[in-house]
């Protein structure tokens, strides 16, 4: 029995289809999906009959089942669960979709509830999920946070499962941080880009450097000399037991940090080593924020954590004369600045600073 809209038979029609038929057309195939999807479930269940995932050498049948077909592990666990469930088989023939089935088979539940959307199903289903002691006990003890560079180390990604209420805090305080970061800034990133400022913002609150008269922290990059010199530090620079740095990382440590810098040869011989230097001193940082009185950032208004920023960089020649240095808040000047690539307009009033976007800046 054909059960799909091949891609010849829409090809042709799409274009000239109302939205109506549009419309309808997205919901036959959503029927044709649950359709195939029932037919998977029946050929699950009788690869779990004949044992064929233990005879292949896979842990479990989802685990064969996610090899084999190429789909996600909750997918093919859905699968899995309907299987065994005539309720759920008889439901996707009635061309309920396999989505909604799924939260039906993750929950025991029978009843496809059609007078809720996916989204509240899922909620009705989860109050009606039972939550053991034992439950409660392994959530904790299963609790994992993973920060894992790439392998450019470039960039850093976190994954892990934490319990429910730890988790919904953690939410509550990133999401508070991220919408207070908005309200001061304007900014109108989405929230998903807003929670990594608010998570860098909250672990940096506390930081040494941040008060008035501290001493910034001490960061130590290696450069390796005959590979960073003909790339102007796009390759061969990285901080110690930490990821490596490119130009506009290092830019970004010699405004915020104090800075010693060790040059090694190509076998890994110290060929220099420089004095830790801090890059603006404490009392004529405490001027700059005084004479600025806030973010000099054309229409600003933030003074959340305002620090002093280089308008030329130290790197092509910028000095920490008072001239030199301007006031921005934390979000012009650790994101838009140091994240984004923006720089200041030096032909801007100093009270009335203009942002250049990254094209426009002068090529490393």
């Amino acid at each position: 029995m054909n059960t799909t809209l091949t891609t010849a038979q829409t090809e042709m029609n799409i274009g000239g289809m109302s939205t109506d038929g549009l419309e309808q057309l997205l919901v036959e195939c959503e029927r044709s999906i649950s359709s195939l999807r029932n037919i998977q479930a029946r050929i699950v269940s009788e690869v779990d009959r004949r044992e064929v995932a233990r005879q292949d050498g896979a842990r479990t049948l989802d685990e064969w089942v996610s090899g084999r077909v190429d789909i996600e592990s909750d997918t093919a666990a859905a699968l899995r669960r309907v299987s065994g469930n005539r309720e759920l088989q008889g439901l996707l023939e009635e061309g309920v979709s396999f989505d909604r089935v799924k939260v039906l088979a993750e929950s025991g539940l029978s009843d496809p509830l059609l007078h809720l959307d996916l989204v509240g199903a899922r909620r009705f289903a989860a109050r009606h999920h039972r939550i053991t002691r034992g439950d409660e006990s392994a959530m904790t003890a299963g609790r994992y946070l993973l920060i894992q560079p790439n392998l450019e180390d470039t960039s850093w990604r976190l994954h892990g499962l934490i319990p429910a209420v730890d988790g919904a805090l953690v939410q509550q305080a990133l999401d508070n941080r991220a919408d207070q970061i908005a309200l001061e800034t304007g900014s109108t990133e989405p929230r998903a880009a807003r929670r990594v400022d608010a998570l860098v913002s909250l672990c940096t609150s506390n930081r040494p450097g941040d008060g008035e008269g501290s001493s910034p922290v001490t960061v130590t990059v290696v450069v390796e000399a005959k590979t960073a010199a003909p790339t102007n530090v796009q390759a061969g620079g990285w901080i110690v037991s930490g990821p490596r740095v490119g130009p506009g990382t290092l830019e970004q440590l010699l405004c915020e940090s104090v800075i010693e810098v060790t040059a090694v040869t190509e076998d890994g011989q110290p060929l220099a080593i420089g004095t830790a230097t801090t890059t603006i001193p404490a009392r004529l940082r405490r001027f700059i924020l005084a004479r600025d009185g806030g973010c000099v950032i054309d229409g600003c208004s933030s003074t959340y954590r305002l620090q002093p920023h280089h308008m030329t960089p130290r790197h092509r020649g910028g000095t920490n004369h008072p001239d030199n240095l301007a006031t921005l808040c934390w979000y012009h000047h650790h994101t838009v600045i140091h994240g984004h690539g923006h720089h200041l307009d030096p032909n801007s009033p100093p009270r009335r600073r203009r942002l250049i976007p990254p094209n426009h800046h002068p090529p490393d």
